[in-house]
């Protein structure tokens, strides 16, 4: 293993952690905002919600895993990773900004 290569893996274990931690913060926000009378505006979350009642995180963690595969079949992983981490970093943010309201 080159140097380039290992450290191009240590990005990608800090990314694939960064975004572990913000899809678990994305949900536990997500289940405070809806038990304090917020409501879900992604559509496709409000039908996994009303579908799966509790277990409705494993269709979302399907989407976004079906996602990565999809990045890393195109050899763009790294960028894949990039982007997911910073879409929910927005998606968290906008939790917050939401769960303040409540």
């Amino acid at each position: 293993m080159h140097e380039g290569e290992r450290g191009e893996n240590t990005v990608m274990i800090y990314l694939f952690a960064t975004l572990a931690a913000l899809f678990i913060a994305d949900i536990w926000l997500t289940n405070k905002i809806i038990s304090r009378g917020g409501g879900e505006l992604n559509p496709l979350m409000k039908w996994s919600m009303d579908k799966f009642g509790a277990w409705w995180p494993i269709p979302k963690c399907s989407v976004t895993l079906f996602g990565l595969i999809i990045f890393a079949l195109y050899n763009i992983l790294l960028m894949g990773l990039i982007f997911s981490c910073l879409l929910y970093a927005y998606i968290v943010a906008w939790n917050i900004k939401e769960y303040k309201k409540c």
